[in-house]
C-alpha cells in the first residue's frame, strides 16, 4: 500500500476555493486532494467559481501525479470555473506545471508570485 505524498488545504469563500499546496504530490496524494476539491466544486452545483492556487510551498509532483492533475483538469472544463490564479515563485515548477497539465489551456488562468495580486485579479475576472 502506497502512502500520500503532499499536503494540500482547501477552503471555500465568496465561491472563491482557495488551495494551499505543500511539498512533492504522489498518484495517491493528488487522488487525495482531488476527491476533496471534487466535493467542494460538486456543493456549488450550477454555481460559478473561482480558484486560487497556492504553489508557494509545493516541491513538484511524480509524473503519474501530473497525469491524474491533467485528468482533473479535463474535468473541471465543463464545470462552472471562471478563472483560475496559480501562485508559484518557480519559474521551473510553473514550466512542468504548464506543460505537463494541457488541459489547463483553455482556462482562463494567470500565475502570480504572490497571493495578493492573485486575488486582486480574480475580483476582476466574471
Amino acid at each position: 500500500m502506497n502512502l500520500e505524498h503532499g499536503i494540500s488545504t482547501i477552503s471555500l469563500c465568496d465561491n472563491v476555493i482557495s488551495v494551499k499546496i505543500d511539498g512533492s504530490f504522489n498518484l495517491e496524494g493528488i487522488i487525495s486532494y482531488h476527491k476533496k476539491l471534487t466535493s467542494i466544486i460538486e456543493s456549488l452545483q450550477l454555481i460559478k467559481f473561482k480558484m486560487l492556487i497556492d504553489f508557494l510551498d509545493a516541491e513538484g509532483a511524480t509524473p503519474d501525479a501530473l497525469e491524474e492533475n491533467n485528468k482533473f483538469n479535463i474535468w473541471l472544463e465543463d464545470k462552472n470555473l471562471v478563472a483560475k490564479a496559480v501562485v508559484i515563485d518557480s519559474a521551473a515548477l510553473l514550466n512542468v506545471f504548464i506543460s505537463r497539465v494541457p488541459a489547463q489551456k483553455s482556462q482562463n488562468i494567470q500565475s502570480f508570485d504572490n497571493k495578493a495580486s492573485g486575488y486582486k485579479w480574480l475580483k476582476l475576472q466574471s
